[in-house]
């Protein structure tokens, strides 16, 4: 016991010496003791001690006052907080010390840097709090405990300037109400509120429409580099998102920052969101997102203004697009979802079949692709990895390359449907022996062949592909080893 008592009692004064040595060294810091008379006003002061006591004791009883009282308390402390800043960074830069009391008061970035500062004063006991006629020291570390001064706890107390921090950074905004209880709880909130108050008034409406209750998880610690990408978005795409998403646009709270980065940066202008409708949940990443967002656009806001117009109504806000993505979907129908399922490589293959697809001025000819697109996207899209789309050369579809050097999706499909129905291959080859090294060097040395027959002249534009690989033994060096086996024994 004695050792356990000698032992607190070294801690307790190493303590002190701490403390003393961090006062003498900070020359201009001045210790700051608040007694229970510290938040009184002039009037108050002025009455006798226990005339003093019972007026305090009412002014304890009152919200108003006991925030009147605390800000007295700190205009006394701040003299010492602007001294302490001054230690701790010589150099600068600093927040308080051009700032009057009535101005740091005014100012949400002063608040905070004020909270830090205070709360390094009151664990060093260069402010102490004092109770009672025999002024006995609060301790730090009781942050819960009633202050006589103000009739608040230095938690309670510093909720409060947090939230008039919040209140200050909000101000312009004049439109947006949420509870701050459960997110403004430490200064470090603070920024995150700034990054919130700098999206446009009707994104943020659109956020707490679509998040409803999850609106403040946008506010955790945890969620800082999802709120930066969430404030990157226009307010259109939120409320598109909305439209889109339904009651599962509260899932945009927990997207990853880069995807929602993602759609900020590559989709343009709302009407990609709404034709991608709830098909967005299923996009692989953020690579995705961009591979589709470079699917083209058309401004249509002339002739929608003339149909409005027509109709008898006034003409939109803003601009009108018509978007690639919705000419796809509309084709694919219950296959869109299939389509969107897949890798980034391929969704950017598929730019160069719609682009193709455009130029076709026959309507016959382009519903022939059309149904070849259907096809493909039905019975191949779940074979196509990465690995084959390079092998079917389907990576270069939308680079502008000569025809005669590169494969039309076209011709790649021909290739498919060729293998598909040749007798010793068909849906095993595709299910067991394309995904596998072997069958995606088959594809590529395949493709390669033909490559060189088309230079030669060998194959035309129009050349029926798949009955040629499916007829014939022209490109059966490349596939002799798969034909007739079963994929067991690979």
């Amino acid at each position: 016991m004695i050792s356990k008592f000698f032992s607190l009692k070294l801690r307790v004064l190493l303590k002190r010496g701490f403390r003393d040595w961090l006062l003498e060294s900070m020359s201009d810091v001045k210790k700051i003791i608040v007694d229970d008379r510290g938040g009184d006003g002039p009037v108050l002061r002025s009455l006798p001690r226990k005339v003093a006591i019972h007026l305090r004791r009412l002014a304890l009883s009152m919200r108003e006052q006991r925030q009147k009282r605390l800000i007295r308390v700190v205009r006394r402390i701040y003299p010492a907080l602007q001294a302490l800043e001054q230690e701790q960074n010589p150099d600068g830069p600093h927040v308080l010390a051009d700032l009057s009391f009535d101005e740091a008061f005014e100012n949400d970035l002063a608040i905070e840097h004020g909270l830090i500062l205070f709360r390094d004063a009151w664990d060093n006991e260069i402010v102490e709090f004092r109770r009672g006629p025999r002024r006995v020291a609060i301790p730090p570390g009781q942050d819960r405990k009633t202050l006589p001064c103000c009739g608040m706890s230095v938690t309670a107390a510093e909720r409060f300037f947090l939230y008039r921090a919040a209140r200050l950074i909000f101000k312009e905004q004049t439109k947006i109400r949420f509870n701050a209880k459960d997110v403004v709880t430490e200064p470090a909130s603070l920024p995150r509120l700034r990054t919130l108050a700098s999206v446009e008034p009707r994104a943020i409406v659109a956020l707490q429409h679509g998040l409803g209750a999850r609106f403040k998880e946008l506010l955790y610690p945890e969620n800082h580099d999802h709120l930066v990408a969430i404030s990157k978005l226009p307010a259109a795409h939120i409320e598109a998102l909305n439209e889109a998403l339904g009651p599962r646009a509260t899932d945009l709270a927990g997207w990853e920052p880069e995807f929602v980065t993602a759609i900020a940066e590559s989709l343009t202008c709302p009407e990609q969101i709404r034709d991608i409708g709830q098909h967005i949940l299923v996009l692989k990443g953020p690579a995705a997102i961009r591979a589709i967002g470079k699917w083209p656009i058309r401004d249509v806001t002339d002739k929608v203004n003339e149909e409005v117009t027509r109709r008898g109504g006034p003409k939109i806000a803003g601009k009108a697009y018509e978007t690639d993505i919705g000419t796809v979907r509309n084709l694919l129908g219950g296959d869109f979802t299939l389509l969107l399922e897949q890798p980034a490589e391929l969704l950017r293959s598929v730019l160069g079949f719609v682009t193709q697809l455009r130029s076709i001025e026959k309507k016959t000819e382009r519903a022939d692709r059309v149904e070849e697109f259907k096809l493909f996207s039905k019975r191949y899209l779940p074979y196509m990895t990465p690995e084959v789309l390079g092998a079917l050369r389907l990576l270069d579809a939308n680079e502008g390359k000569d025809p005669a050097t590169s494969i039309s999706f076209r011709e790649a499909l021909g290739i498919l449907e060729g293998l598909w129905s040749k007798e010793g291959l068909g849906r095993s080859f595709f299910e067991d022996v394309l995904p596998t090294p072997n069958g995606v060097q088959a594809m590529k040395s395949l493709v390669d062949d033909l490559l060189v027959m088309k230079q030669r002249g060998s194959i035309k534009a129009n050349t029926d592909i798949a009955a040629i690989l499916s007829g014939s033994d022209l490109f059966d060096s490349h596939i002799s080893q798969f034909l007739n086996r079963k994929a067991g024994i690979m």
